[in-house]
């Protein structure tokens, strides 16, 4: 095979062979999801999105991707116009169209209100190491609802860089290829620290239509091919065997230059969950064990070889130089891993085996209640803290809650909940909405949403906390704009304590574009909620309703009604679905502001 050539273009280190098909060319830059400061998710996708845009159309011939550790972007066809693309791509990273900025960031929202979930490797990965570093594939992009163009150059600046960056091409580079990078500095990989407190096997019941299991280890010759052991193992047992599942599978992720995130799993319907794991768990043993045989070592060893002849081999091998380059490290010698192949013993397998499941971790569908060797991931808030009192307030419908606010971090409680602590050192995000209320986020997914207003001395607790958060970007729940706008209408609500959920709650319910005029608080009953005129609608919504003691009812599902027609004054009619309800009203003024916003609407 022709030996993979390695040179400079324009400063970067560049990849390359000659390889069959078309000319291909690979830019790669060591930054990714796993870089990014929660409350700023999504940079470096809204950075890939900023550049394609600016240097051609996205297709399949040229298009770009982010992944935990690296943002790629690449071009296949006649070399001419890949390198041509090439130019215009870095052209673009360096002097982004920053007035395109809005409409990505809304294209990207949508993208991403497509996708029902990021899938059960995400999910492992935030049960491993939370909402920061490589845990954050499974949180939502956050950064969409709020960043700017001074915090997306400024993310392009620092790490879109000729020293951050490697290329690769199926072909040798042409004399004077010019790329327009600025110059910077290698970043180095993401941390690979799983959250303290989680060692053992632990599980988390949670979903539906399959399991996996994961493991964690330095990553080895003989940890992959202990993996690639299992799916065979897998497969012959859970389906040819017991016929429980279709298709099995197991996996072998690098992290950083030394671990590798392994797993082990299978879809299967939720009943035959227990059945199937319990059957991967005994494979699982099986080979921390005793390890692998000869004949499925030489199986694997064959494969290895067979794959140097397969048509993308080339490309194959290029991708994976340029992947190790961006973290420090040498291209695998393929020759030394046959070797190692060759030697490895039944031993070496049992031992990569042992460590990497020692403190396994087992995602299994909602109805499994009981893992054999498992105990279930057990949440404990951190002991409350010491420091000052502010109590809620009894003329605001205060039912007897606490808010302590100290050195360590802050707790909230109440006669009849258990106290809910947030530590400074370990809080990832705050975000604010409506009605002074913050919700405060820890690296280990946990969470909790204060309404200050609630409190007495709200001013003084407000600077309390905020003066606990330098470094930590405070951001709102939803987008700026939407957020913004309900914060002035609400401004002019009256105790507008008593909806403070519903108004925290509404600028994540407002459509794209949709833009409210006018909000009403009023009560019906029990319940207490909000009216509110959009530009395209009238909301009838609440989240809470109260009992005899005051106590907050949680609701399963949030309360719409969509106005078919209206007849409004204070106290307020609404007919919905052909039935007249009465809503008498916290703030006559915005009832009537609610009323003359509708205008030749009412009847």
């Amino acid at each position: 095979m022709t030996q993979i050539e390695r040179t400079e273009v324009d400063g970067i280190t560049t990849f390359w062979a000659p390889a069959d098909g078309p000319f291909v060319a690979t830019l790669k830059f060591r930054t990714g999801v796993a870089d990014e400061p929660l409350p700023a998710r999504g940079i470096t996708h809204l950075v890939e999105h900023l550049a394609l845009f600016a240097s051609s159309s996205r297709s399949d011939e040229a298009n770009g991707f982010v992944d935990l550790e690296r943002c790629v972007f690449y071009a296949r066809g006649e070399q001419d116009e890949v390198l041509g693309w090439l130019r215009r791509c870095t052209e673009a990273l360096a002097d982004l169209p920053l007035d395109r900025l809005a409409t990505e960031r809304r294209i990207l929202r949508a993208e991403e209100g497509g996708r029902q979930n990021a899938g059960v490797l995400a999910r492992l990965l935030d049960l491993r190491f939370g909402a920061d570093g490589y845990g954050l594939i499974n949180y939502r992009e956050l950064g969409l609802r709020w960043l700017g163009a001074d915090e997306v150059a400024g993310w392009a600046r620092e790490r879109f860089t000729r020293g951050n960056a490697v290329l690769w091409m199926s072909g040798e580079p042409p004399d004077g290829l010019e790329l327009a990078l600025p110059d910077g500095d290698r970043l180095p990989p993401p941390r690979v620290e799983p959250i303290p407190g989680r060692e053992g096997r632990r599980f988390e019941a949670s979903g539906t239509g399959g399991l996996a299991f994961s493991g964690l280890a330095e990553r080895s010759t003989a940890l992959n091919a202990a993996m690639a052991t299992a799916y065979e193992r897998l497969y012959s047992r859970l389906r040819r065997e017991l016929g429980l599942v279709y298709e099995p599978w197991s996996g072998y992720e690098v992290l950083g230059p030394s671990h590798a995130h392994v797993m082990m799993g299978a879809e299967c319907p939720d009943e035959k969950a227990t059945l199937v794991a319990g059957e991967v768990w005994r494979l699982i043993t099986d080979l921390a064990e005793n390890g692998v045989t000869a004949e499925e070592i030489e199986q694997h060893r064959r494969r290895f070889r067979q794959m140097e002849e397969e048509p993308g081999a080339r490309i194959a091998e290029l991708d994976h130089a340029a992947d190790q380059h961006l973290v420090g490290e040498e291209p695998v010698d393929r020759a030394a891993v046959d070797r190692e192949l060759g030697e490895l013993s039944a031993q070496d397998v049992a031992a990569a085996v042992t460590g990497a499941f020692e403190n396994a971790l087992l995602v299994v569908p909602g109805n499994v209640t009981t893992v054999a060797g498992f105990e279930p991931t057990a949440f404990e808030w951190p002991a409350p803290v010491d420091g000052v009192l502010f109590s809620d307030d009894p003329a605001r419908g205060g039912v007897g809650s606490e808010l302590r606010v100290g050195d360590r971090g802050l707790t909230v409680s109440s006669p009849k909940t258990d106290a809910m602590t947030i530590e400074w050192d370990q809080l990832v995000l705050v975000e604010t909405a409506p009605a002074d209320t913050m919700r405060f986020s820890a690296r280990d997914g946990s969470w909790m949403e204060v309404c200050l207003a609630a409190f007495l001395n709200a001013g003084l607790a407000r600077e309390r906390v905020l003066g606990h958060l330098p470094g930590i970007t405070v951001i709102p729940t939803a987008t700026v704009e939407a957020t913004d706008a309900v914060e002035a209408l609400a401004f002019r609500l009256e105790d507008e304590h008593h909806v403070a959920a519903e108004l925290a709650a509404l600028p994540r319910e407002l459509g794209e574009d949709e833009v409210p005029e006018a909000i009403m608080a009023y009560r019906h009953g029990d319940h207490r909620g909000l009216l509110t005129l959009t530009s395209d609608r009238l909301i009838r919504w609440y989240l809470t309703a109260r009992d005899s003691d005051g106590e907050a009812i949680p609701r399963d599902a949030i309360r719409r009604a969509h106005v078919r027609r209206r007849l409004l004054r204070p106290p307020v009619l609404v007919v919905e679905h052909d039935q007249p309800l009465e809503l008498p009203v916290y703030d006559e003024k915005a009832a009537e502001a609610l009323v003359e916003r509708l205008g030749d609407a009412a009847s």
